[in-house]
């Protein structure tokens, strides 16, 4: 009875929607249209209805139950985060503020670690992060934390890879320990069963602590299970410095599948966080790109995202030196927890760095930007250096930051060489991204200060490259905003306005972007941002969000 009801109901809203052709559930009158394509901006209007576009072009005679006045402002599709670190935070909150406020509508998840499969060794591991969110661990497949997701609600879509990591953690534990035979099938396995759950892929880290020390050998197989779903790889190149003209060849390998003795088809392959640290050598940086080009030229399906500032985010035990760091943080616990260890780890790092001078320069650039204890609120936003300085024992303080926290907690590293950024935005193969989560129990009068990744990537971007530099016209940015990012995950149905697609559209004023100054950013800062719509449901009203939850998962091509 209820599933006539049902069709009923929907049969009766197509006939009136037919009978009534001019009627919409939300007009975008008079804005600049950049529709995700090679086009330049167009003066037309929107119509959106149920959850689609309906039509573009003069609407002046149409009605609507909601109309929204762009004069002035540039109406593009949903901006989408090809690369975040959202995991656990978007289940606690799945308003997104701080995605929706930089007009992101989409975010895709899971760099080497996703939220799930969660079992066996990597329980002790992931039970603290999951705990700190206020969540307890319900799910233990990627496919029971998109069913949980979508049960709890979230105001915009969300999408995962499957992280290689964490397969491997949840059999092998989180180190550099090799698999067993056996344990090579079994992960194997749990890399299938996730890509049938829905991942849009694979992804490799090759930069932690332990991960850097993994043989490529051991993942060199897994891109046929890639190509056998229609999903692709994602992977960061292992060395993101002086080597990763050289290394950047090890990720581009990773696409070759052999599907006969001597055959080989090429998988497509995402570098995660395209970047190169800091260096005074103007030739790598064109070296690293025209070897990239070079690879696309002989077939190789390679391209990239890159976050557009000359930051990045990582953990804050990164920067304790492998060999007291590579057997996992319950291991590293101990150590720290031993004073007498601590001088030790302390020269250590003095000699990695080359020196206390070095030292000082590089841990200027290094910044907390989040922490979980309230003890150490004070620590936010200051450089490990200002945190340190005059410290007769400066591990003291950060093996007490280190223990104190339920887990890992972000920085940002302010390393990363600008004219590589300009160079590489440049390319067509290359998108936007901002490697950032989402800020969790954040509201828009927030007064704290936070990283600008986490705030304002995208529209700082367009601020600064399109607005104030003029490097890219402002098509070209928001292509790599939009639909070169659905493109390259095969999402069909998102990332252009144009009629038939899903109405996630973003209405922003580019004048009245606050330029990025600081790697810090509060309330106060404009993204721009007016209104924001996701599959067809005003989400972001003015600055405020409606309290809706309209987001939906985005599934991979190996979905079963």
């Amino acid at each position: 009875m209820r599933l006539g009801k049902t069709v009923f109901l929907l049969l009766l809203y197509f006939f009136i929607s037919c009978s009534r052709p001019d009627q919409y559930d939300i007009i975008i009158r008079g804005g600049m249209v950049v529709d995700g394509t090679d086009s330049p901006p167009v003066a037309t209007d929107v119509g959106i209805l149920w959850n689609k576009i309906k039509a573009t072009g003069d609407l002046s005679t149409a009605s609507a139950d909601k109309i929204i006045n762009a004069e002035g402002m540039y109406v593009a599709p949903g901006f989408i985060d090809i690369h975040s670190r959202v995991m656990y935070d978007i289940l606690a909150d799945g308003r997104a503020v701080s995605k929706l406020q930089q007009g992101i509508t989409t975010v895709i998840m899971g760099e080497d670690e996703s939220p799930g499969p969660v079992f066996g060794s990597s329980v002790p591991y992931m039970k603290p992060k999951i705990s700190a969110y206020g969540l307890n661990q319900q799910w233990s497949t990627l496919g029971d934390f998109f069913d949980a997701l979508s049960d709890k609600g979230v105001s915009i879509n969300v999408g995962s890879y499957v992280g290689y990591w964490q397969v491997r953690g949840s059999v092998v534990e989180f180190s550099g320990k090799s698999p067993s035979y056996e344990q090579a099938q079994q992960m194997v396995f749990n890399l299938k069963k996730a890509l049938q759950e829905g991942a849009l892929g694979i992804s490799f880290g090759f930069t932690g602590i332990a991960e850097r020390y993994l043989k490529t050998g051991e993942v060199g197989s897994i891109g046929s299970l890639a190509q056998k779903s229609g999903t692709i790889l994602a992977s960061r190149v292992r060395y993101e410095d002086e080597r990763a003209p050289i290394w950047v060849q090890n990720t581009a390998e990773l696409s070759k599948v052999e599907i006969k003795p001597g055959e080989f088809i090429s998988v497509p392959v995402e570098i995660l966080e395209l970047k190169l640290i800091r260096n005074d050598n103007q030739n790598q940086t064109q070296e690293f790109l025209n070897k990239i080009d070079l690879f696309r030229s002989e077939g190789q399906d390679l391209a990239a995202d890159i976050i557009p500032y000359p930051m990045y985010i990582d953990v804050l035990s990164d920067i304790i030196p492998f060999a007291y760091n590579q057997f996992g943080r319950n291991r590293l616990g101990v150590i720290l927890q031993d004073k007498r260890m601590l001088p030790e780890i302390e020269k250590a790092i003095l000699n990695e760095s080359g020196g206390r001078e070095s030292l000082r320069k590089y841990w200027s650039r290094i910044r907390i930007i989040e922490v979980f204890n309230d003890s150490n609120r004070k620590y936010v936003g200051k450089t490990l250096y200002e945190i340190t300085v005059g410290l007769s024992n400066i591990m003291e303080t950060i093996a007490g930051i280190i223990l104190s926290e339920p887990f890992d907690i972000p920085i940002q590293i302010e390393t990363l060489d600008e004219s590589f950024i300009r160079e590489a935005l440049k390319k067509p193969w290359v998108k936007l991204c901002t490697g950032a989560p989402t800020i969790y129990n954040i509201d828009t009068d927030d007064e704290r200060e936070y990283s600008v990744l986490y705030y304002a990537a995208f529209p700082g971007a367009l601020a600064k490259y399109v607005r104030d530099d003029s490097l890219l016209t402002i098509q070209e940015m928001v292509k790599k905003m939009t639909s070169l990012n659905s493109d390259r995950l095969n999402i069909h149905d998102r990332g252009r306005i144009i009629k038939g697609q899903r109405a996630d559209v973003v209405v922003f004023d580019l004048d009245a972007i606050t330029p990025v100054t600081s790697p810090m950013v509060d309330s106060k800062f404009d993204t721009g941002v007016r209104y924001v719509l996701v599959n067809g449901t005003l989400v972001f009203d003015n600055g405020r969000h409606t309290g809706k939850f309209p987001g939906e998962i985005i599934y991979g091509g190996g979905k079963k």
